[in-house]
This record gives C-alpha cells, sequence and structure tokens, in this order.
C-alpha cells in the first residue's frame, strides 16, 4: 500500500516520516527522503515534519499529508484548495489525505473524529475547507476486517 501511496504523489516530493529504520531503509531503496522526528505519536510526528519542511529553503508553499494505508490511491495532486482541503475516508470520520498550507499554525487532530477536528482547526484559523470526497482516497485499512472488504469489492470488479 505504502507504494501505491508513493506512485499517487506523481511529481510531488515525498517526504516519508516514520522513526521506523526499516522504513527508512525502504524509502531510501526507492530514492525517498526520510525523516525520523525522534517524538511519539501521529499528530506530533505530522507536526514535526511540516515544521522541519517550513525551515528549509524554497520550501513547498502547501504539504499533503497521506498515511501508507491507501490500497486505492491514484493521485494525491487533487486533494487540494485555497485553504485547507480533506479526502476523508469512506465514513467520513478520518482524515485519509490533507492539504495545508505551509505557513498556516495548523495542529493536527488524527485519530477517531479527525475529519470533523481538522473542519474545525480550519474555522479556527480562518481557512476555507474544501472536501474531497473521492472512492479512491476514501478507502483506507484500520482494521483487518477492511482488507477482507478490499478483497471482497475487488472480486466483483
Amino acid at each position: 500500500m505504502a507504494e501505491r501511496v508513493v506512485h499517487a504523489a506523481h511529481h510531488l516530493p515525498v517526504l516519508v516520516v516514520s522513526d521506523d529504520p526499516d522504513v527508512a531503509i525502504w524509502a531510501d531503496a526507492r530514492g525517498l527522503e526520510a525523516l525520523a522526528p525522534g517524538v511519539a505519536g501521529l499528530n506530533p510526528s505530522v507536526s514535526a515534519a511540516r515544521d522541519c519542511l517550513a525551515q528549509r529553503p524554497n520550501h513547498p508553499k502547501r504539504v499533503i499529508v497521506a498515511h501508507c494505508d491507501l490500497p486505492r490511491a491514484r493521485d494525491l495532486r487533487i486533494v487540494t484548495g485555497p485553504g485547507v482541503a480533506i479526502a476523508p475516508d469512506r465514513h467520513r470520520d478520518g482524515s485519509n489525505v490533507l492539504s495545508v498550507p505551509l505557513d498556516a499554525d495548523f495542529s493536527f487532530h488524527y485519530g477517531p473524529g479527525s475529519f470533523s477536528a481538522h473542519c474545525h482547526e480550519a474555522q479556527r484559523l480562518n481557512l476555507p475547507v474544501t472536501v474531497i470526497d473521492d472512492p479512491e482516497l476514501a478507502f483506507d485499512v484500520d482494521h483487518p476486517a477492511d482488507l477482507h472488504e478490499l478483497g471482497e469489492q475487488d472480486d466483483r470488479s
């Protein structure tokens, strides 16, 4: 699935964020930059990566956060907008792909209810929200049952 997500970035630069040394080896073997933020938890890790990018000369104007559990991802570039853009999961609970302006003081709220929490965070910052309802980005794998459902859906295709 991680390979699929990286390919879905197309020409966009990819930063693989993980403290796992095996993930860094995987990224290096594919010519990808890896960052080990050295902090505990998803939200602090994403924030650390964003802050790292913001300190670079010629940094991007936006950052797209996509997790490696998107087995149908084809194009992350569609998750954009004038403020915050979110591709929610199929239950409209999670934020499978999130795009934010790099210079916004955006606080990440991954976990249960992150879609709503990220919409509220955008409102707090007076940033418009664009919701991207894309079935290829909406299907994520959070539980073993999701893999079963994925197989069943693929069998029907």
